[in-house]
């Protein structure tokens, strides 16, 4: 260490227990200055030899260096940071003197021009001449002069103001002040107040030019020039910059925008008128902002605007008789700002002033399309600003390159916003959809109550006795009447047999068909209107560039809107549809109890619900967005079956959710029917198993015949035995008759128009039906042990088994029904038991073979071949093989869509049929009641 660096430091004194290396080191001598006492370094040096080790003092030695480097980069870093800011004070004093100079400079300069101010007052002559006034006129004359032109000038205002010169009226005034000027200068006080009252007449003319240079600014269809000499008359009289007058330009702008849509104005014009001259205010502000403020040509270089222009020469404008009088000419633009107003100044201006004229728009054009109540007249409206907006701008001199509306509109977007810009899309879209909207749901609304009124006409005139309901309490006469129908007679049918035969395979009634009609011809209504609006020819001649690149717009720009909006709307007013018919359903079924017209009532909502979507194409169309689909490949032509047809009708309405929806309430309405057909058939069961008075006295009473078997057995002397056994070959009467009757109540609402998936669910209820009851019968022999004869176990054996073969399939039986033919099975021998089964099970199918044309609306519901597949033992326990009954030449006529060709049969038939309901009115509707 060397001993400049020692001499500012003092060696700390050593503390007993701390270690020297982390001693604190000595502090300035500077801070103990006073301080007379000196350090002697060498005795310093050797006490830290005498009381540390080597490895002690380097590292205090090294801990000293840190703190003296340390203390030389503070010092560096200070002196640094002070000649930066002395630095920053001498720059600070040179500007100070450089401004105090130029100050002095514009003092002096202002002293001077007082000077000469003052002294040009002072010269004789109202013109400054500087000769005498007697070389050219006397003084006296010259006064009169003065005074006579103080006294014209007002009428010559007047006379202005009324031709509309506004420019003339405001130099007509400024010479008038400059005239006063002298006059009051030059002429003592005898002219004095003579002079002040001819001023006071020319003075309360200038805020009248003001006025109504404003007003003219106002105007909806002010043009080019007679803006900018309005412009310049109000910047002579206030002597406002060109900046200013951007600014009170804009307000007057706004406010002739307003005036449009004054409520004294718009009774006098259409919503139409009203909304294009909306439009072209704010087109021609625009452009006018464009030809008068901004510096931009038509080729993108930089010239001076043309207010500026005009403002330099303002003063030219001089009158002759005037200089002749003064001796000089007269400078109106004298003290003028002349300057052009800066384009980011003009972006950001017009920028606030659109989005100030947007809500005067969306107020005043929401409030004159609120009397516009159909889409058509929205459409006509687009229209009508389409062509104004492709029309050239008149009364402005555009450029001549500008030779299109579009080449002007993209010119004026770009001088004065820097952007493109829509008129229509910026202010009207937005506008127009709105209105579209709630045109539409009103329209949707309309369409709900008519279905709403339909339902009630409909459902109100089902009375047990009406004629035009006949063949709505029993489709199948519909169905299977060898005649067109009243459909023809009603003009209903304009597609010939092909639609016939579609309205009987979907069960659509005429009465459904005449709902369907007119709900569909309330929604023609709405897609007549819609259709004006999206499917608007097009008037475009840029076809070949996009929809957002189209001048001035795309008259289909939101056309995929509105479409989204009819299939939301649509959807909505089926939502509605369905919820009128489940509160109509909620009423019916609050009946106390369901009769057979409430029955019919309930599937005639179902048939409406299930033929909407097909005999309503205008809803189909609207669910689309009026794109119109193709049926599915095979159904116009006819090939496709039932089932294929059902599941491509399944497949379309999957994807349409309101399809969906009506799909899935007639399925829940058919449910509802299916649950009134299992309770009929259950009280009837319950009926004849348990008997008249309760028990099973009565079980056997209804038994129809059993078969004589004769079996040889050997005996064990070797032999042969023969002996006869009687086992069921077919079940009891009332199953038969129960199983019949519903297949004709299937038959009766159209087995055609029911789902299959109705059909499978009305056969498991029935089997449940079936389980339930024979449960309670055995549960009640087993409770009042009750003795069950051998004859009455094997016949309900034989009917419990038939009903499970018809109904359901062996895989989902359960165990309920193994357990009810086990409790029947323990009521007979076992050893007769295993000897009748085999020939039971024969018998069983044998019978169920016999029963597939009888009772096919219930086994069809599982194919045929889970009835045809098992093959018949007979007594001997071989198979044997099935007789086939080969089919004839001519077929029995058992078509499931019939048609006539004879026309002599049509009224023939048609009177059967028509007698044929009228009867089952009466009987056949007596369900289950055997």
């Amino acid at each position: 260490m060397s001993e400049i660096e020692l001499r500012d430091f003092k060696a700390p004194p050593l503390e007993v227990g701390r270690s020297p290396a982390v001693a604190s080191l000595p502090s300035s001598s500077r801070s103990d200055s006073k301080s007379t006492a000196t350090w002697n370094v060498e005795k310093e040096v050797n006490g830290y030899f005498c009381a540390h080790t080597i490895e002690e003092i380097k590292k205090i030695e090294q801990n000293t260096r840190l703190l003296v480097e340390q203390k030389k980069e503070d010092l560096r870093q200070m002196v640094g940071e002070r000649y930066r800011e002395l630095v920053d004070a001498a720059d600070s004093v040179v500007e100070m003197k450089t401004h105090s100079e130029q100050v002095l400079h514009s003092v002096s300069r202002l002293h001077q021009l007082c000077e000469q101010l003052h002294q040009s007052h002072y010269l004789r002559g109202s013109g400054g001449m500087k000769g005498p006034a007697s070389d050219y006129l006397s003084q006296h004359h010259a006064v009169a002069v003065q005074l006579r032109l103080l006294c014209d000038i007002p009428g010559k205002i007047w006379n202005s103001l009324e031709q509309g010169a506004y420019l003339q009226a405001a130099n007509s005034y400024l010479l008038a002040q400059q005239v006063y000027m002298h006059l009051k200068l030059d002429r003592g006080p005898q002219t004095s107040l003579l002079v002040q009252g001819l001023w006071e007449h020319t003075l309360a003319l200038k805020p009248t030019i003001v006025e109504s240079c404003q007003q003219l600014l106002q105007s909806v269809g002010i043009g080019e020039e007679v803006a900018i000499q309005s412009l310049c008359s109000v910047a002579l009289l206030e002597g406002s910059s060109p900046r200013q007058l951007f600014t009170q330009f804009l307000v007057a702008r706004k406010a002739a925008l307003q005036s449009v849509f004054n409520p004294t104005k718009q009774a006098h014009l259409s919503a139409k008128a009203v909304v294009c001259e909306a439009i072209n205010s704010v087109r021609r502000s625009l452009l006018l902002v464009a030809t008068i403020f901004c510096c931009r040509a038509g080729d993108g270089s930089q010239v001076p605007s043309k207010l500026c222009g005009a403002l330099h020469n303002a003063g030219n404008d001089k009158n002759k008789a005037v200089q002749q009088l003064l001796g000089r000419s007269l400078e109106a633009t004298q003290g003028l700002k002349v300057a052009d107003v800066p384009e980011s100044v003009i972006h950001s201006s017009c920028e606030q002033w659109i989005t100030m004229t947007l809500s005067d728009i969306e107020e005043g054009v929401g409030s004159c399309l609120a009397h516009v109540t159909t889409v058509k007249a929205i459409s006509a409206i687009r229209r009508s600003v389409h062509d104004l907006l492709t029309e050239p701008m008149t009364g402005t001199a555009l450029d001549q390159r500008l030779t299109d509306s579009a080449s002007q509109w993209k010119w004026a977007c770009d001088c004065v916003l820097g952007r493109p810009l829509s008129l229509h899309g910026q202010f009207l879209q937005r506008i127009e959809f709105s209105r579209i909207k709630s045109i539409l749901t009103r329209l949707f609304g309309e369409v709900v109550a008519h279905a709403h009124s339909l339902l009630d006409s409909l459902l109100g005139g089902f009375v047990k006795d009406a004629p035009l309901y006949a063949l709505d309490c029993r489709v199948s006469a519909y169905l299977w009447q060898e005649e067109e129908g009243g459909l023809q007679k009603k003009g209903c049918d304009h597609g010939g047999m092909a639609k016939v035969l579609r309205l009987k395979a979907k069960g659509c009634t005429p009465n459904v068909y005449s709902f369907c009609e007119g709900f569909d011809e309330k929604l023609k209504v709405v897609i007549q209107e819609v259709s004006h609006f999206i499917f608007m020819p097009s008037a475009d001649k840029c076809g070949s560039k996009r929809e957002v690149d189209l001048y001035p717009f795309s008259l289909s720009v939101d056309s995929l809107e509105v479409q989204s909006l009819l299939q939301h709307l649509a959807g909505d007013c089926i939502e509605r549809f369905v919820q009128d018919i489940k509160g109509r359903l909620l009423l019916l079924q609050e009946e106390p109890a369901m009769q057979l017209l409430v029955i019919n009532k309930v599937l005639l909502l179902a048939r409406v619900c299930n033929c909407l979507s097909e005999f309503c194409p205008s809803l189909v169309m609207l669910l689309n967005g009026l794109r119109k689909l193709d049926p599915p490949r095979g159904v116009a032509d006819g090939r496709l079956s039932r089932s294929r047809l059902q599941a491509s009708q399944k497949e379309a309405a999957a994807e349409t959710p309101a399809l969906s929806m009506l799909q899935q309430q007639a399925l829940t309405i058919f449910r509802i029917w299916a649950d009134w057909c299992s309770g009929e058939f259950s009280q009837v069961l319950h009926k004849h198993v348990f008997g008249n008075t309760g028990t099973t006295t009565n079980s056997l009473a209804s038994v129809l015949a059993w078969e004589d078997i004769t079996i040889v057995e050997e005996a064990e002397s070797g032999q042969q035995l023969s002996s006869t056994i009687r086992v069921p070959c077919q079940p009891s009467v009332y199953v038969t008759s129960l199983l019949y009757s519903v297949c004709k109540e299937i038959s009766r609402v159209g087995s055609s128009t029911v789902d299959r998936s109705i059909l499978e669910y009305l056969s498991s209820s029935l089997f449940g039906v079936v389980v339930t009851v024979h449960e309670q019968l055995l549960a009640e022999v087993t409770q009042n042990k009750l003795v069950v004869p051998q004859d009455c176990a094997l016949q309900l054996l034989f009917n419990v088994r038939f009903l499970s073969r018809v109904l359901v399939e062996a895989a989902v039986m359960g165990e309920r029904f193994k357990a009810i033919c086990s409790q029947l099975q323990a009521f007979v021998d076992p050893f007769d038991l295993d000897v009748f089964m085999p020939h039971m099970s024969s018998n069983l199918e044998r019978h169920v073979q016999r029963s597939i044309v009888l009772l096919g609306l219930l086994v069809v519901v599982k194919g045929p071949q889970t009835i045809l597949t098992h093959q018949p033992l007979t007594s001997r326990g071989v198979q044997e093989k099935p007789s086939i009954v080969p089919m004839g030449q001519q077929a029995p006529r058992i078509l499931s869509l019939p048609i006539s060709t004879a026309q002599s049969l049509i009224q023939q038939s048609h009177q059967d049929v028509r007698v044929e309901t009228e009867q089952s009115l009466a009987g056949t509707f007596a369900f289950f009641h055997l």
